[in-house]
């Protein structure tokens, strides 16, 4: 994990998707759902609770890639909690932040990612801290939320 993000490719390695974590997250609720296996949060929650904090504080870094078909902007990966809303949301139009977004010219989107598919990764996202809310609720969860801006948050 680095900048609170999970890996999205091995070759190179990058760091560049805002919804691969929420899936990770969600595929361990499914686990734990199905089998009711609660062993395996006490060997993930710290890393759970660092990507939630990530996101909570923001996250900005430049992905270092040696080829030339990403452009300077779209290697500036940028996210950040909208205070209003506590989505997270993307700060650079020109990079793909979702495993839907396309780089390139296709379907006349002029080389722009065509969306941020931002209702998927609000879906995920709410449906990640409903499961960390239910099992702190049944003492499986050490963390009882997040501390942002000097104030807990629950």
């Amino acid at each position: 994990m680095q900048h609170g993000l999970i890996p999205n490719s091995l070759k190179p390695l990058r760091y560049n998707k805002r919804d691969n974590y929420f899936l990770w997250i969600n595929s361990i609720l499914d686990y734990v759902i199905y089998t009711d296996e609660f062993s395996i949060m006490s060997l993930l929650q710290d890393q759970i609770q660092s990507i939630f904090e990530s996101q909570a504080t923001g996250i900005s870094f430049k992905e270092i890639l040696t080829n030339d078909y990403i452009d300077k902007e779209g290697l500036l990966v940028e996210l950040k909690l909208d205070s209003e809303t506590a989505f997270i949301m993307r700060g650079n139009h020109k990079n793909c932040l979702t495993w839907m977004d396309k780089i390139g010219q296709v379907a006349l989107n002029k080389g722009y990612p065509a969306a941020s598919r931002p209702i998927v990764s609000k879906a995920l996202l709410k449906a990640c801290l409903d499961f960390i809310g239910k099992i702190y609720q049944m003492n499986k969860y050490p963390y009882p939320g997040l501390k942002l801006m000097n104030r807990m948050v629950t």
